[in-house]
């Protein structure tokens, strides 16, 4: 497995010593607090999703990336909201969306474009704040921010709250703001304690990534089912494909060719859409209607995924990380129901000494679609697995890790069965060991992901 470099105990440590800005001030010593006191005040300014889920951390979109001395390596953000980050506090910096993939009738269309000189997408830290200039919207860190190329349009950051104490013990269900395409922000739990943190619930951030496709009126015949990439208003070609870690600025929003760990729509009428992914690649989507006679697998809705490269820590393209892919919808006809596509799982990060499990679960699953498509109509695909990355030097106690991605949809006429959406890619497991401790048990989709 690659091991996390960027979000390590040493790293975390760090955090307290003043080093690129040593001459301009001194972080004063840690306040130590516990989850509970975390909890009151976080929930209070988050809204809850269920009595007993509880959201600990905050977001907010990163409108530029910029360094504020005299260097020119990147050291501080403007933000759209900087309220909820203080002098001192410990947040996480992450760029969500922004691969550039190859365009349409390319040989490789829908892949990542490696030569288009600006990778960042997937980059995160976590990083002392220094200060923040709240007239500005500029929040300044006491480090400096990973290497990358300078932000291009399309590509999506946001800046996440980070809770830290020397001991945190979980009592109530965590989640995590779903991610939210519009906002730019959401779809992460991230947590640090010094020394031990207690799971006596669980931490559940499923279908929490990249939205699934949703649903929409097929307006085309049987003949048009050809091509991989269509515009949103080519309703007579093919259902919406899945969101996924592209531009935001991307504009083909339809066709049965994944983009990067986002499945396709379903192609042609009344077919399934193709699984959403991550590491683990998506399946394909449904055959549209028997009443074509298409039995070609080529037309078929792609499921996505990420390249293994994108997942190293061997080079340029180290300590990345992604939301699982939204999976591809199926579209329908005059007053039949279709199906969107299931979300992507979101990201856990936990950083501690010791993380005591009391048999709790540490969930980033790919959501399943569970409505049913009706005669006429196509299902979409599940969502893609999500990434959980632990850095702890002891893992004690029973603890369940899940990444796994969504199922399909299904349809309900009996006589015309080919169009539900397909299975789902896994996530990614990241640990700070050589193997899976004792007690840890995982599930993935399929058996390469950890």
């Amino acid at each position: 497995m690659s091991h996390p470099q960027t979000v390590c105990l040493k790293f975390i440590k760090a955090l307290f010593i003043n080093t690129a800005f040593a001459s301009r001030f001194i972080i004063k010593d840690r306040i130590k607090y516990y989850l509970p006191a975390i909890v009151l005040t976080m929930f209070f300014l988050s809204p809850s999703y269920g009595q007993n889920d509880t959201i600990i951390n905050q977001y907010t979109r990163i409108i530029s990336v910029e360094n504020k001395d005299t260097t020119d390596i990147f050291d501080s953000v403007i933000v759209s909201n900087p309220s909820p980050f203080q002098k001192g506090d410990i947040a996480m910096f992450y760029q969500v969306k922004g691969l550039p993939v190859y365009p349409p009738e390319h040989s490789r269309e829908g892949e990542v474009d490696r030569g288009a000189g600006y990778l960042n997408t997937g980059i995160y830290t976590l990083i002392r704040v220094y200060d923040v200039i709240k007239p500005d919207s500029a929040v300044i860190f006491a480090t400096y921010l990973p290497k990358m190329s300078p932000p291009n349009p399309g590509e999506v950051n946001q800046l996440i709250t980070v809770p830290y104490s020397d001991k945190l013990i979980v009592d109530k269900i965590i989640t995590c703001q779903p991610w939210d395409s519009d906002s730019g922000t959401g779809g992460v739990v991230a947590l640090i304690a010094g020394s031990k943190i207690t799971l006596n619930s669980n931490i559940d951030v499923s279908g929490k990534g990249f939205a699934g496709g949703d649903t929409t009126l097929f307006g085309g015949d049987c003949i048009k089912v050809t091509g991989s990439f269509h515009l949103e208003s080519d309703r007579d070609s093919s259902g919406r494909k899945g969101e996924g870690a592209v531009l935001s600025n991307y504009s083909y929003a339809r066709g049965r060719q994944f983009l990067a760990n986002a499945g396709g729509g379903g192609n042609g009428k009344f077919a399934g859409g193709g699984g959403g992914g991550n590491r683990g690649g998506g399946g394909l989507g449904g055959y549209p209607s028997d009443a074509c006679g298409n039995n070609d697998p080529f037309n078929l809705a792609w499921g996505g995924f990420i390249d293994a490269d994108l997942y190293t820590n061997v080079t340029e393209l180290r300590n990345r990380i992604y939301f699982g892919g939204g999976g591809g919808a199926g579209n329908y006809g005059e007053g039949r129901t279709g199906t969107r596509g299931g979300n992507g799982g979101g990201i856990i990060i936990l950083v501690t000494d010791t993380l005591e499990s009391q048999s709790a679960s540490l969930l980033a699953a790919g959501e399943s679609v569970t409505d049913i498509a009706t005669a006429g109509a196509g299902a979409g695909g599940g969502g893609g697995g999500g990434v959980i990355v632990i850095d702890a030097n002891v893992i004690t106690g029973n603890l369940d890790i899940d990444v796994s991605g969504g199922d399909g949809g299904h349809t309900n006429y009996a006589t015309d069965v080919r169009g539900p959406g397909q299975l789902k890619g896994s996530g990614v497991m990241r640990h700070n060991g050589s193997s899976r401790p004792v007690g840890v048990s995982t599930k993935y989709t399929d058996d390469n992901q950890e």
